[in-house]
């Protein structure tokens, strides 16, 4: 009975969605980090309940040692079943464009990027 609980709360975690609380949020993941770092960082940021279930994802994905440093764009349609393969392609989820002009000073550069949300 016990098994057939855990399996069911497994099943629903791996296909709920992010709790995000906005349309996007942009999740860090240091270099050097683990899967077991990144399921607590998940975790303590509320983006999932269960840090230990996250852990089994990654292990389950074969991706716990391909996942990458950077910035990854988390949006609403993403659920944690999805994640190994976002933090392991960080480049494909964080990328946006930003237009430097010449003759632009580094207070100009630097509002450009705020104002995309990039720095």
């Amino acid at each position: 009975m016990g098994c057939a609980w855990l399996y069911y709360e497994y099943t629903r975690f791996i296909h709920a969605p992010l709790n995000l609380g906005a349309p996007e949020r942009v999740f860090q993941v240091e270099p050097g980090s683990s899967a077991r770092s990144i399921s607590r960082k998940l975790a303590s940021a509320k983006i999932i309940d269960h840090d230990w279930m996250m852990l089994v994802v990654f292990m389950r994905s074969g991706l716990e040692n391909k996942l990458q440093p950077g910035a990854v764009v988390l949006t609403p349609e993403l659920t944690p079943a999805d994640l190994p393969n976002a933090i392991a392609r960080v480049g494909k989820f964080a990328r946006k464009s930003v237009q430097i002009l010449p003759g632009m000073n580094l207070y100009e550069i630097a509002a450009r990027l705020q104002a995309l949300r990039i720095a």
